[in-house]
């Protein structure tokens, strides 16, 4: 009768696999936890999350909408002008640069609290800057739909319709 190596095995027992000869209990492999896959998937999917938002910030975000409103600029000299325009800077600042362009109005604050101190040359300011002009006390003062806002201008937003005025007045304060 011929025997072979595996008549060997009974009950769990094998032979040891360097020499044959040692019959010890085998030792079952040590459990591994569920490794490094799931934490590739995971930053995987950090990453593709992070991917979007930035293209949707930088490339996909819609445009603003462009606005349809009325402005009417009074230089308190006589001349005033007045125009229907469209702007997809949307608030009463931006109506304005739109409409005389950004390097015509005159600013004094940091965005967006800022000051219209000068529009097409006609200054709040003497010839200092920062000094208010003490034998006038004109100021530039702008009104939505007839009310004066107590924000900045860079702070109010304009909708479809508005009357957007900017006048060089005294204060009413």
């Amino acid at each position: 009768m011929r025997f072979n190596r595996l008549d060997n095995i009974s009950n769990g027992d094998l032979m040891n696999e360097n020499d044959g000869m040692d019959n010890k209990p085998s030792q079952a492999a040590p459990k591994s936890g569920p490794g490094i896959l799931p934490l590739i998937v995971v930053a995987i999917v950090v990453i593709a999350a992070i991917g979007g938002f930035i293209a949707y910030n930088e490339f996909l975000k819609p445009e603003p909408a462009l606005v349809t409103a009325t402005i009417s600029i009074d230089f308190g000299n006589g001349t005033v002008v007045s125009e229907e325009i469209g702007s997809d800077n949307n608030t009463a600042l931006g109506l304005l640069r739109t409409y005389v362009g950004t390097e015509n109005v005159g600013v004094t604050g940091t965005e967006p609290l800022l000051y219209i101190d000068s529009v097409n040359g006609v200054s709040t300011v003497n010839d200092v800057p920062g000094v208010f002009n003490s034998t006038e006390d004109h100021f530039w003062i702008y009104y939505v739909n007839g009310v004066m806002p107590m924000e900045s201008a860079a702070l109010i937003e304009i909708h479809d319709g508005d009357l957007v005025e900017f006048n060089f007045e005294t204060s009413p304060w």
